[in-house]
């Protein structure tokens, strides 16, 4: 393996020309795919030599460029249609501003929505309380939320290899608790390739990362081979936010089975705070990076829950409306979220609110599904209208949950 590797360090493409800068995924598609077939005629003629193994990986980053590509232009058709709908949606509005009379008094400089969508920066401290400045300074810290950031200590590193090896590094950082097969690595990375081609291909990538993390830890083996099996050096500490959102909510749920809700909510809160943006969204085209895009989701979705049932028992009704516009972030369709955002804003007054937001489920769900609401969210939309500001905002109640309640019963009482 080594005589592979400092043997092709002679060989160089300086017979293929750089990729031209002309702008156009159809121009760069039409570039790798002719250098994909130079490369296979090349390889076709060419015997077992350092110069083959470089050819075929050439071959394997052309493939893997045109799959990316092809998706590339796939998500630029979406955002071209989102792009086309905002649009219409503005005339909408400035048609809807124009019938207004006399016009709402607006800021002399209004919010920028990129403000107020941004997602809070996430926490690099370190997560562990109580240990040693020496033990904070070796923490391997690594977030996956979002952008993929490493940490060691409160210095930020980098992971020198790209591409797939890249993607080999992140996956044996989510799985470090328990070593991976060797087959199980090869047929995730490297599917369609023989036994000797994927193995090979595997050993270089391992022999990529082990350099690349040696600036930072010299004086270990960061990654072990045992027993047909590849894992992160068990004695490197190493704290994933992904790992620990999953352990929050997994001990939250045990407080709740001992009906420990302080315990249960501090844990709930940690998990929610975790969740700064989509796993690995640079990795997105991955399946295996999809599967757990798609897991975590939904353990975050089921946090959210979590947190508005214990919010609503308190009558913390401004929490149960940031919880829920969380939950609409992802699902749009949500009818129950949207049903809760009504039930809130009726409590705390603002019946208006609650009747823009049936408008905002309605039309979500003709976009998205081309269904109408359900026959109880439009009935709540009715009652809601038609009742009077007594009905609408409960008075005089014990507290505000039971107010909401009163009010939902009355609303089932006139169906």
């Amino acid at each position: 393996m080594h005589e592979v590797l400092e043997d092709s360090n002679q060989y160089t493409c300086q017979a293929i020309p750089p990729a031209p800068r002309e702008p156009g995924i159809m121009r760069e598609l039409a570039m790798v795919t002719r250098y994909l077939e130079e490369f296979k005629r090349e390889i076709a003629r060419t015997e077992k030599s350092p110069r083959f193994l470089i050819l075929d990986h050439c071959i394997q980053a052309c493939n893997a460029y045109l799959e990316t590509l092809i998706r590339q232009e796939r998500h630029l058709e979406i955002a071209r249609n989102a792009r086309r709908y905002a649009e219409s949606l503005k005339t909408e509005l400035q048609g809807y501003l124009g019938m207004l009379d006399p016009p709402p008094e607006l800021p002399a400089e209004p919010a920028r929505m990129d403000n107020i969508a941004r997602q809070p920066e996430p926490n690099n401290e370190s997560p562990s309380e109580g240990g040693s400045g020496a033990e904070n300074a070796s923490l391997l810290k690594i977030h996956t939320f979002g952008e993929f950031r490493m940490f060691l200590g409160n210095q930020k590193i980098e992971c020198s290899p790209k591409g797939k090896c890249k993607q080999l590094f992140k996956y044996l950082v989510i799985h470090h608790k328990k070593p991976t097969p060797r087959e199980q690595l090869m047929e995730l990375f490297w599917p369609g390739h023989d036994e000797p081609s994927g193995r090979n291909n595997l050993n270089v990538a391992i022999y990529a990362l082990r350099q690349s993390l040696k600036k930072s830890f010299p004086d270990m083996s960061t990654i072990l081979f045992r027993d047909g099996c590849y894992q992160i050096n068990p004695d490197i500490p190493l704290w994933v936010d992904a790992n620990e959102m999953e352990d929050c909510l997994r001990d939250a749920l045990k407080h709740e089975s001992r009906h420990e809700t302080e315990a249960m909510l501090e844990k709930l809160q940690r998990a929610e705070e975790l969740y700064t943006g989509r796993f690995l969204d640079e990795d997105a085209y991955a399946d295996w990076v999809i599967e757990k895009q798609l897991q975590l989701q939904e353990d975050y979705l089921l946090v959210l829950e979590k947190l508005n049932k214990v919010y609503l028992d308190r009558g913390a009704h401004h929490r149960c409306i940031d919880v829920n516009k969380k939950i609409l972030a992802i699902d749009i369709c949500n009818e129950k979220a949207h049903q809760r955002l009504m039930e809130s804003y009726v409590v705390l007054g603002q019946r208006h609110l609650a009747l823009k937001q049936f408008g905002i489920c309605k039309e979500a769900l003709r976009r998205e599904l081309d269904l109408p609401p359900q026959a109880s969210l439009t009935q709540l939309f009715d009652d809601i209208r038609n009742a009077n500001t007594d009905v609408c905002t409960p008075r005089d109640q014990e507290s505000p949950i039971q107010g909401a309640r009163l009010f939902a019963d009355s609303c089932v009482a006139k169906t």
